[in-house]
């Protein structure tokens, strides 16, 4: 079973896919990845989708925070 996504775990995941679509990007200009347009997509969906979750992640934990106090 999956583990809730805490506000923590999900600002941890969206620098992982941010991180790893930037490093494929990079790979792709210095020509060790074949560049292609699908991957390119791909690089760019995850980089957005890591973006969303990050700042969703820093939304939950600033309200959590608030509550908190």
């Amino acid at each position: 079973m999956l583990a809730p996504a805490t506000p923590l775990r999900l600002m941890v995941i969206g620098l992982v896919l941010l991180l790893a679509s930037w490093l494929v990007l990079l790979l792709m200009v210095i020509k060790l990845i074949a560049p292609s347009l699908a991957l390119s997509l791909i690089a760019y969906a995850a980089s957005v989708g890591g973006l969303a979750i990050g700042v969703f992640g820093a939304i939950q934990y600033a309200r959590h925070e608030r509550r908190a106090h």
